[in-house]
């Protein structure tokens, strides 16, 4: 309350409670709708989680909100992290190609050889779905794994395109040229 009033007597009633909310946030919807200044506005993210619902199916680190259906493409992107108890998540995405549909979320601190294997098995379900791991880092151990060991190809390689130079090796190269586009 007292950095209320301070913050009331320096700037405004309205922007102390916008300053306090922004860094005194109450749950992890208001921080992505409240904090620095937004891309999106909050009314158009009010909107869009009005639309959101809970998952139709829970297995474990896997939540599946739309379950695979035959002749839909479908395309996972996939961040990987080292897996440790006290690191970051290894996550991903499925999408529907066409709609762009969010379909399925993979999310917990799983180590990247089995992080790899879990991700093969979420595209097998999903009709054999182009899987786009981040190959920096630990990404390097869930492509070997993949490709090398499970023998899943459909895994996305760099190719140069709009203006950017490609490799064509495994993976979605994250730097200081492909981060802008």
């Amino acid at each position: 309350r007292d950095m209320i009033r301070y913050a009331a007597s320096e700037v405004g009633v309205e922007r102390a409670r916008n300053v306090f909310q922004q860094e005194y946030l109450e749950d992890d919807v208001l921080c992505w709708m409240l904090s620095g200044s937004p891309v999106f506005s909050p009314e158009a993210l009010e909107r869009l989680l009005q639309g959101c619902r809970e998952p139709i199916r829970r297995e474990g680190e896997l939540w599946v909100w739309v379950l695979p259906k035959a002749g839909e493409a479908y395309c996972i992107g996939a961040d990987p992290a080292e897996g440790v108890t006290e690191g970051h998540n290894s996550a991903a995405v499925v999408r529907n190609a066409r709609t762009w549909e969010h379909c399925a979320t993979l999310l917990g601190r799983i180590a990247p050889g089995e992080f790899g294997g879990r991700l093969v098995e979420l595209a097998r379900r999903y009709n054999g779905a182009l899987i786009a791991p981040e190959r920096n880092n630990h990404g390097h151990a869930v492509i070997l794994h993949m490709v090398e060991h499970l023998r899943y190809l459909n895994v996305y390689k760099h190719q140069p395109r709009d203006g950017m130079v490609g490799d064509a090796q495994y993976g979605f190269p994250v730097n200081a040229a492909t981060k802008p586009v």
